[in-house]
């Protein structure tokens, strides 16, 4: 965790602060930028290490869905986000997001505790491909430039994008609220040259294959996601699906799964953003405990006093804080 983050650390910190230094000059910001974290708050940049920034953007969309099914009072919530590149699903029972006591970091394993969040190569860039009688998704992706066929700019490859704009899924006339009209035609180019034809079928045939590969790799995304939250079954579950193209495959796969009900949202295309505007400045203080639990009282009452102090010094009122204790044993586990 130490090495990871000394190798990153230095070279985003000036980032952020050139950053908000431009900000305040240039633009006349009177606050200060908040980082978002890996645990769902935010804080200022000389409170933020570089891997408390691992994987939070996405991860404020799970924050985001856990304020929502508190407030709904919602037992078990899914959470699948689907944008560009990637898929991510993510666990919540109870309001609460589940966690485990390890986790890895670009597959390097941590021994901290981390958010639930899985993820896949699956997003509207991903290059399409038929082989074997098979298609395949990913890990390749056109990105935003020159991106899917359609978009015109000079992408020729299939991509997921490329497919729904076949299957009139997307409305080529209503892309970016009419900023931009999709080329129908080079998408269905596209899907012929890549798809159709290495598989001896039409268009939009090709183009149904193309998105029911995409709806079982988000389908067994979450049913990992599930089986790692320790879920049996998916009774009671419920799925949010937000991010550029969740909401276009939430109900086929809540089907695939066997999950009645799909909420959408109205801010789903930015509902990370949304996370993060409404999560509060958080510091997680850590230290260990030798000696035995006669040691605990004295050293929580130096975390607090270091909190207090931190709090104070950004401009918060220290005595108005929420405060919130774990002690975790020698196996990681919470007593």
């Amino acid at each position: 965790y130490a090495l990871i983050n000394a190798y990153v650390h230095n070279a985003l910190a000036n980032s952020l602060f050139k950053a908000e230094d431009q900000v305040k000059v240039e633009h006349q910001w009177k606050g200060d930028i908040l980082v978002g974290h890996l645990n769902g708050g935010v804080a200022r940049i000389g409170k933020t290490k570089a891997v408390d920034t691992i994987e939070s953007g996405p991860l404020f969309g799970t924050h985001a869905s856990a304020h929502v099914a508190s407030r709904a009072k919602l037992k078990k919530v899914l959470a699948m986000d689907i944008g560009g590149t990637t898929g991510k699903a993510s666990a919540i029972t109870n309001g609460r997001i589940e966690m485990r006591p390890e986790g890895n970091i670009f597959g390097i394993p941590v021994r901290t505790a981390m958010p639930i969040l899985r993820s896949n190569a699956l997003g509207g860039g991903s290059v399409a491909k038929a082989s074997g009688g098979q298609v395949t998704l990913g890990p390749e992706s056109m990105g935003a430039a020159p991106g899917p066929a359609c978009y015109g700019l000079g992408g020729n490859n299939a991509t997921l994008t490329d497919a729904l704009v076949v299957l009139g899924v997307l409305s080529p006339t209503a892309f970016l609220n009419g900023r931009r009209v999709l080329d129908v035609d080079k998408a269905r180019a596209a899907i012929t040259r890549h798809v159709a034809e290495p598989l001896a079928v039409d268009v939009v045939e090709a183009a149904r294959r193309v998105r029911a590969t995409a709806v079982e790799m988000m389908a067994t995304l979450a049913r990992d996601t599930a089986a790692v939250a320790s879920w049996k079954n998916h009774k009671g579950v419920e799925l949010f699906a937000y991010g550029g193209n969740g909401p276009l495959f939430g109900t086929a796969v809540a089907e695939a799964l066997g999950v009645e009900r799909v909420h959408l949202f109205a801010l789903g295309t930015v509902f990370s953003a949304f996370g993060s505007a409404i999560s509060d400045v958080l510091h997680v203080y850590e230290c260990a405990i030798s000696g035995g639990a006669a040691n605990v009282p004295e050293a929580g009452l130096e975390l607090l006093a270091q909190a207090r102090r931190d709090l104070a010094g950004e401009g918060f009122d220290a005595a108005a804080a929420r405060y919130e204790w774990t002690l975790e044993n020698a196996a990681r586990k919470q007593v």
